[in-house]
């Protein structure tokens, strides 16, 4: 078995000196399954996820026409944006990198994901305020890289 988006990897649990573990593999698809199930369990109490997506297409409902809370967004590469002003169905707005700010705005510099969008005051668009999935946002979602203190506590719990 190998660890999906484990917060802790296989060599940094065997290393665990109260654990005393042998350098054999007998127990090694147990632990990696026990690595897998905390790391599942962190993401649900914390209410996000801390390793990163593949490109992917998600949609919200904006409550507010400036400002829009979204999963967290990991990298500004390959990110788009586009709205269904009618809720049709039909994104027919694609906006461009001057139409919206990530915020916070010093997220990438401390390691940490965006949270929302927000229109640029020189932008073209706004959100559309209630239209079920109206907004629909393509971009690698989650953590760049697991934050320590999720990993420590993975080893910690796995333990």
């Amino acid at each position: 078995m190998t660890i999906t988006n484990g917060y802790a990897t296989l060599t940094q649990l065997k290393s665990v000196d109260v654990l005393n573990f042998d350098s054999g593999t007998t127990h090694d698809a147990t632990l990696e399954l026990i690595i897998e199930g905390v790391s599942r369990s962190i993401d649900k109490e914390c209410g996000r996820f801390f390793y990163t997506t593949s490109s992917q297409s998600r949609y919200y409902t904006a409550k507010k026409d400036n400002k829009l809370s979204v999963t967290d967004i990991s990298s500004t590469s390959g990110l788009s944006i586009a709205t269904d002003d009618n809720g049709d169905g039909t994104y027919e707005n694609t906006w461009s990198s001057t139409d919206y700010n990530l915020a916070p705005y010093n997220a990438s510099l401390d390691g940490d994901p965006y949270e929302f969008i927000e229109t640029a005051p020189a932008g073209v668009y706004r959100f559309p305020v209630l239209v079920p999935r109206g907004v629909k946002v393509t971009a690698t979602f989650g953590y760049a890289a697991v934050p320590k203190p999720i990993s420590d506590a993975c080893i910690l719990q796995s333990t």
